[in-house]
């Protein structure tokens, strides 16, 4: 019998190309505006990148973990994939 569970990788050059912008992965998002931090999802973070290809294609070589818009920067915080044991 398999046994399924969910590995964190903290890493972002570790993270397959289509998980980065998936709903299993986690960004942290602060506000430059009002000074408040949250976390979004990878489909969150991918709109807020809109056509900044450049800082895109950075995330999915894993060159950087982090980009700025206009009013916040957000940062890679891990992601989540199913392991079976």
């Amino acid at each position: 019998m398999e046994n399924i569970f969910l590995k964190r990788i903290n890493d972002i050059k570790q993270v397959p190309k289509g998980k980065l912008f998936s709903k299993e992965t986690i960004f942290k998002k602060y506000n430059k505006d009002n000074n408040t931090m949250s976390y979004i999802n990878g489909l969150q973070a991918e709109a807020l990148l809109g056509l900044d290809d450049v800082s895109r294609e950075k995330l999915l070589k894993g060159e950087t973990d982090i980009f700025s818009t206009e009013n916040s920067f957000v940062k890679f915080e891990y992601t989540q994939i199913k392991a079976v044991v």
